[in-house]
This record gives C-alpha cells, structure tokens and sequence, in this order.
C-alpha cells in the first residue's frame, strides 16, 4: 500500500513540474503553442526517452527563432 501511495505521489509531482514547464515554455516562445503543447504530451505520456527529444525539438525551435537570417549556419553573412 506503501508502495502505491508513493506511486500516486510521484505521478502527481511528475503532472505538476510538466504543467510549470509547460506555462513557462508557453511564455518563452510566446509564437507557436504547438511546441509547448508537444513538450507537455512528451512528459506526460513519453517518460524520459520523450523528454529528452522533445527537449531537443524546443531547444532547436528556440535556437531558430532567436537566430537571425544572416546568422544562417547554411548561408553564412557575407561582408
């Protein structure tokens, strides 16, 4: 019983950080909801595998939204 009881504890602990990540990765991107949206199923449904990618998604999707265009890692700026 002991066992279950810190089962529901932890699953609710797990519930609660991936609704303050989620609000606060709202309000970083403030752009596109989707990816805030993605991030939250991952930690909900995907456990830690699905945390990391979807982790890696927002940090990429960061990455573009503050990098300029002349920035391009593909099309460097020319001077």
């Amino acid at each position: 019983m002991a066992e279950l009881l810190a089962g529901l504890e932890w699953q609710a602990l797990f519930k609660a950080m991936a609704r303050h990540v989620y609000a606060e990765l709202r309000s970083q991107l403030r752009t596109n909801d989707e990816w805030a949206g993605r991030f939250r199923a991952a930690l909900l449904l995907g456990g830690v595998s699905g945390v990391v990618a979807a982790g890696l998604v927002c940090y990429r999707r960061r990455r573009k939204v503050l990098r300029a265009p002349s920035q391009s890692r593909l099309h460097p700026a020319t001077t």
